[in-house]
C-alpha cells in the first residue's frame, strides 16, 4: 500500500481510532526507550501513573471488549504500517498501558519455559482470565512468574 494511500485511510478514520493509532505509536517508540534509559520497572511504573484519564466504572462487558478490540487493531495498524513490531514485552506493555490509560484494568503476564534446554521468557495481556494478545495454547507452555516464587518454581522443575 502506497504512502498517499495510508495517508487517505487514516484520514479517513474516526477521531477516536486516530487518537489510539497515535498513543500506540508514541509508545511502541517510547518503551523500548524506556527499558534501555530507566529500566522495566520504571517503565512500567510510568505506564502504571498515566491512568485515569478516562473512568469505566459499570460499563457492560461488551463495551469493554469492543476497547480491547479498537486497541488491539491500533496496535496492529502501528506494527504492520510502521515497522515498530518490538519484542512480546514491548506490545504488551504497550497494549496493557494503553488499556489502562482507558481505565480498563488487565493483567500483564511473564512466563518462561525451558525448550531445548534453554530458558524462554515470554510476554502477555489477560482480561477476565482471557488471554489477549497471544494464543492461548501458546500461553499454556509457560509458567508465570510470580514475584518471590520465580527460584523455587525453576529448582524444582530443573
Amino acid at each position: 500500500m502506497s504512502l498517499l494511500r495510508k495517508l487517505k485511510t487514516l484520514r479517513s478514520l474516526k477521531r477516536e481510532e486516530k487518537q489510539l493509532i497515535w498513543d500506540m505509536l508514541i509508545l511502541s517508540m517510547a518503551i523500548p526507550t524506556g527499558f534501555r534509559l530507566f529500566g522495566v520497572p520504571r517503565t512500567q511504573a510510568y505506564l502504571r501513573s498515566r491512568t485515569g484519564k478516562q473512568i469505566l466504572r459499570d460499563n457492560a462487558r461488551d463495551d469493554h471488549d469492543r476497547m480491547i478490540r479498537s486497541v488491539r487493531r491500533a496496535q496492529r495498524i502501528v506494527c504492520r504500517n510502521a515497522g515498530l513490531r518490538g519484542t512480546c514485552l514491548t506490545r504488551s506493555m504497550a497494549l496493557w498501558g494503553e488499556l489502562m490509560r482507558l481505565g480498563l484494568e488487565t493483567d500483564l503476564k511473564i512466563g518462561f519455559r525451558r525448550k531445548n534446554g534453554r530458558m524462554e521468557g515470554h510476554a502477555w495481556i489477560e482480561y477476565g482470565g482471557s488471554v489477549l494478545n497471544e494464543a492461548p495454547e501458546v500461553v499454556a507452555t509457560y509458567t508465570v512468574w510470580r514475584e518471590g516464587s520465580y527460584d523455587r518454581q525453576w529448582e524444582m522443575s530443573s
